[in-house]
Order: C-alpha cells, then sequence, then structure tokens
C-alpha cells in the first residue's frame, strides 16, 4: 500500500472517530466535547489551509460569535455541531453585531456533523461575502481538500491526529483529555532521550560493531495479500503510528529532513538467531536404483522436541496390498524416534518393474502412474505424503515429488513480525538486492535458517544530522517455511543425498542434514 493511501485511510478513520464521538456525547446532552474538539479543529485547519489560527476562547472565556481566529490572514471560524440554520445565521447576526467583520474579510462555519443543503442564501447584511457552499465546512469537505495536499502535509497531518485523537478503547475509558494538546510534555520528554541517546552512541560508536546479518529482497508485507482487507491491517498499521509517535518530534528538533527519514535511514542488525522451534513431521522420497525410499524428518532444531513415530501405513488409492504385487520386499519402520533436524528412513520398498506392469495392465496401459501415499502419525505430530509412481523406458520416477529442498534451491518466505513496542517498524536493510522502505511488518525473501520460527536478536541504527546512533537490543519473532509452498517436480536434493548414502547411521545422516539445512552458524557469518 502506498504511503499516500495509508495516510489519507489514517486521516479519515481519525475525523470519523472525532464526528462519531461528538454525536454521540451531543446526543446525551454531553456537549463540553465540542470545546475540546475546537484545539483539534484549530491545528487541523492550519495544516490544511496553511492558516494561522487560534482559539479564541483561550484569550477570552466563551468568545461571541466566533472561536477560532488568524488575525493576519482576516479569517474567523466558528466550530459548532449545530447544523441548523437558525444556528448559522443567529452567528452571523453576532459577527455582525459584534463589528467583527471590520477585524475579519470571512468568516467561516465548521461543523463537527453532516451540513444541510441550503437554498436560500444567508443575510450578511452585505458587510461580509458569505456563500453557502464554500464558508460552511464539515468533514467531509476537510477530506476532499486533505486529498489534494502533498504526501509531506498528509505526514504532518496524521502525526498531528496521532498525537490529538484517541481512537483506542481505553481512551474511550478515559476523561476528556482524550483531545487535549500533549506536544510540550512529549517534546521535553523526546530532548531528554534524544540527549540520553546521543551520549549513550557516543559511547557505543568507540566500540567494534557488532556482527550483523543484512537482509535482502524485501517486500512490504501489505502487498503479499496476507491481510483480505485494511481493516485487517489496522492492528499492524497502529505499529506504525507508534513508531511515528516515537520518531515524530524528531522532525521538529531536525528542521533539514522529516521523521520518515530519520526512519528511513536504518539498518536492522541481526545480533544472534535463538530457535523457539516446535517440531514438524515432514514426509519425502526418492527412487534409487529401482528402490523407493520415504524419508521423514524433524523439522525442527534448537529447542525443539523429539518426534516419536508410533505408525506409518502404505497404501495404493482403491486397492488392497498393491506393495505386495509390484514390489520383492518392503520396509515400514514402526515407533521411530527422529531428534530434532534429525531424518530417518521411514519406508523402503525393491520395486518389480515386470510386477509393476502386470499390475497395471489391468487397466490396459502398462506404463500407467499409480498413486500411493503413506500416513506416519505419533503422540505429538502426523505427516502425509502422496505421489504418483511411474515406469518409463529409463526406470521408476516420481511425478510430484517430496517438499524438501536445499536453501540455494528454494526461496525461504520469511514472516518477520517485529514486536517492536514502539521501535522502528520502517527500515532500510542493506544487502544483496534490498529494496528500501517497508511499510508495516516486513515479508522477506531470503535463506535465513531452516526453522519454522524463532527469536531474532537485533538493534536498529539511524542517523541523525550526520550521527550514526544505535536502538536498544531488541527481539523479533520470526517465522520461516523450511519447506517449499508449492509442488516441486522431483525429490528435494536433501532427500536425494540421503538415499545415495552406502550406510545410514547417526555420523553419515548427520553430515548430510548439516550441510543442506541445519547449520544456523553459517548464516550468521554469510551475510556479513
Amino acid at each position: 500500500m502506498l504511503k499516500r493511501e495509508q495516510y489519507i485511510k489514517r486521516i479519515i478513520f481519525c475525523l470519523s472517530h472525532i464526528q462519531a464521538e461528538v454525536e454521540a456525547n451531543n446526543d446525551v446532552s454531553f456537549f463540553d466535547i465540542n470545546h475540546i474538539a475546537e484545539d483539534v479543529i484549530c491545528g487541523l485547519l492550519n495544516l490544511i489551509y496553511g492558516w494561522k489560527l487560534e482559539n479564541e476562547n483561550h484569550r477570552q472565556q466563551n468568545a461571541v460569535a466566533v472561536d477560532l481566529t488568524d488575525r493576519k490572514n482576516r479569517i474567523a471560524v466558528q466550530v459548532t455541531s449545530d447544523n441548523t440554520r437558525d444556528k448559522i445565521q443567529d452567528t452571523i447576526n453576532k459577527f455582525i453585531s459584534h463589528n467583527q467583520y471590520q477585524d475579519f474579510d470571512q468568516l467561516y462555519i465548521l461543523l463537527l456533523t453532516d451540513k444541510m443543503k441550503h437554498k436560500k442564501p444567508f443575510d450578511t447584511g452585505g458587510f461580509f461575502p458569505f456563500s453557502h457552499k464554500q464558508h460552511i465546512l464539515d468533514i467531509k469537505d476537510l477530506i476532499k481538500q486533505i486529498k489534494t495536499l502533498d504526501t509531506a502535509t498528509l505526514e504532518h497531518i496524521v502525526f498531528y491526529l496521532d498525537h490529538e485523537v484517541d481512537t483506542s478503547w481505553e481512551g474511550h475509558c478515559g476523561d476528556e483529555q482524550t483531545f487535549r494538546h500533549r506536544l510540550p510534555f512529549t517534546l521535553a520528554a523526546v530532548i531528554l532521550a534524544v540527549l540520553i541517546v546521543g551520549i549513550t552512541a557516543f559511547f557505543l560508536l568507540r566500540s567494534p560493531r557488532p556482527a550483523g546479518v543484512y537482509l535482502s529482497k524485501i517486500l512490504p508485507y501489505t502487498k503479499s495479500n496476507y491481510f483480505a482487507s485494511y481493516k485487517d491491517v489496522s492492528p499492524v498499521y497502529q505499529t506504525e503510528i507508534e513508531t511515528y509517535k516515537a520518531f515524530s518530534i524528531l522532525s521538529f528538533v531536525r528542521s533539514d529532513a522529516s521523521s520518515a527519514s530519520v526512519i528511513e535511514d536504518q539498518s536492522c542488525h541481526i545480533l544472534n538467531l535463538d530457535p523457539i522451534e516446535e517440531p514438524i513431521l515432514i514426509l519425502d522420497a526418492v527412487i534409487v536404483d529401482d528402490t523407493l525410499k520415504l524419508f521423514a524428518f524433524n523439522d525442527g532444531w534448537g529447542t525443539a522436541k523429539t518426534v516419536n513415530i508410533d505408525n506409518a501405513v502404505l497404501c495404493w488409492v482403491g486397492h488392497t496390498e498393491p506393495i505386495v504385487q509390484i514390489s520383492n520386499d518392503a520396509y515400514i519402520a514402526e515407533n521411530t524416534n527422529i531428534a530434532p533436524a534429525g531424518a530417518v528412513l521411514l519406508a523402503e520398498f525393491a520395486l518389480d518393474r515386470e510386477k509393476f506392469q502386470n499390475f497395471n495392465e489391468l487397466y490396459d496401459d502398462s506404463h500407467a502412474p499409480v498413486s500411493i501415499s503413506i500416513e506416519a502419525s505419533g503422540e505429538d505430530c502426523s505427516a502425509n505424503w502422496s505421489v504418483y509412481l511411474i515406469l518409463s523406458d529409463i526406470g521408476f520416477n516420481l511425478d510430484y515429488g517430496g517438499r524438501g529442498d536445499s536453501p540455494d534451491e528454494y526461496g525461504i518466505t520469511l514472516f518477520a513480525v517485529l514486536d517492536v513496542d514502539s521501535k522502528p517498524s520502517v527500515i532500510t536493510f542493506t544487502g544483496p538486492g534490498s529494496t528500501p522502505r517497508v511499510e508495516d511488518t516486513l515479508r522477506v525473501e531470503t535463506v535465513l535458517a531452516p526453522t519454522k520460527s524463532c527469536a531474532v536478536t537485533c538493534r536498529n541504527e539511524f542517523s541523525i544530522d550526520g550521527t550514526i546512533q544505535q536502538t536498544d537490543v531488541y527481539t523479533a519473532t520470526v517465522t520461516v517455511p523450511a519447506f517449499t509452498e508449492y509442488a516441486m517436480d522431483m525429490s528435494g536434493p536433501l532427500t536425494r543425498e540421503l538415499a545415495g548414502l552406502d550406510t545410514l547411521n547417526e555420523v553419515s545422516v548427520g553430515g548430510v542434514l548439516q550441510k543442506y539445512r541445519y547449520d544456523p552458524e553459517s548464516i550468521l557469518t554469510q551475510y556479513h
């Protein structure tokens, strides 16, 4: 999703929230919220139109006729939730009776509710121009004007509204401070934080920079269609907004760049991978010299548990005991334990070409594919695998083989959900093929590790006025599918190499596994 679209949608959400809350409070005769909203509207109009409005009620209690004034541009604004013709005419009458038309050339009525259609013009006595189409505005009119603004201004409006408007449920349960201006307190806190970060960075930068892994091939997570609609994105989007809250004040401290550029000028350094894997049972098969070998993998490592396979059953669809008809002997392991990052030979079948042809001649085709499947199950796991067994002139082969593959032969998709708690969620990664401006959560396609999930310890670096600074070290949760999500035309190379071993023992199998998939230390050094 484009930044501009994100900003506009967020602004619409906040303004709709203001309007809905005003209407709900007024329905039960709670009108104080109108005065609170005046401050929010004042700053908003200044950002939209470039005015210099001030709240007259801060100058004098219960200001007459108008609430907001820009004495430099000679503009006055009345903010009200009363959209009736009588209310608007009454405002005009007071504006005239107090000679305010002498100080202000234009009077605007800003409605916090939807405006009504007015066929007849309003009576201004000829003292000042007033058009109901031009000078009566509601939230929809503001949104139309907002859509014409440049992206940088939209960004500032988003920052402003997110500081002023609390759209959370907790905010509804609080007092009426929801819309109050909090900039002075935030500014003081951030200035203190910047000083602390600066002092800390001075000492950090004097030490050697820790080794890191640079991720590559970064794509915006929202473009992966992982979320069905925009409303489903909102929890993730809120994470980004929290990031803007943390960095927005830097745009005031640093005049030569926006807060967005501060966030973008960052690198995420992976300091450590800590597996938190749950065991996943994966099956794959390959044919070697007319022998069908089926392997079971415990696709987990580190803290993953041992997989216990109590039972494995192989059958041809639509037939009983076909193994007797097409093979000379068979082996199916039972009560098998597979350690994390381990593999075992689950089943082995010595296929007989003549028997296979005789079996298929029942269907008038001696080379017809035969669909086979195997199911393996244990106390905490289960898996099934199916394939078409084909006999060609060359020999047996499998159509739609297993789903194992080496890191350099398939693309691992890394779904990195950064639980960062106001740490930057918009990060520029550096490395081969990297793409800047990652929005919201990250979808990263890279070779990182073969595990399904792990905890990644990392920290971000960013630049303020040319000085490199670092965030504290934090942990991000990462999920990595270790096998491809789509069918491949052949068995995986890991399975093929295991099947080619002269002997299967802990040393030989362990060497192959280490070579193909389970070497996190080499991953950490590969992308420095």
